[in-house]
């Protein structure tokens, strides 16, 4: 994922990044793919590498959830 804009405005940042072609949810939810338990695992550890990045920089998401991880391929 390409990192494209940061704007910050009254207090709160946003953050724009390359257009994906889908959100986790949205997969699940369609029923068209089916995880395996190896795509599971990968996704979990760049979750997790994800958050890891965020809290060494004193970031902290308040709202994880499928609906915004962003997926693409």
């Amino acid at each position: 994922m390409v990192f494209m804009q940061l704007y910050v405005l009254a207090g709160s940042f946003y953050m724009v990044f390359e257009f994906m072609d889908h959100d986790l949810m949205g997969l699940l939810e369609s029923g068209l793919v089916a995880l395996s338990e190896a795509n599971i695992a990968s996704l979990m550890r760049q979750l997790m590498e994800a958050l890891n990045f965020c809290h060494k920089h004193n970031f902290l998401h308040r709202d994880i959830k499928c609906s915004n991880i962003l997926v693409n391929k």
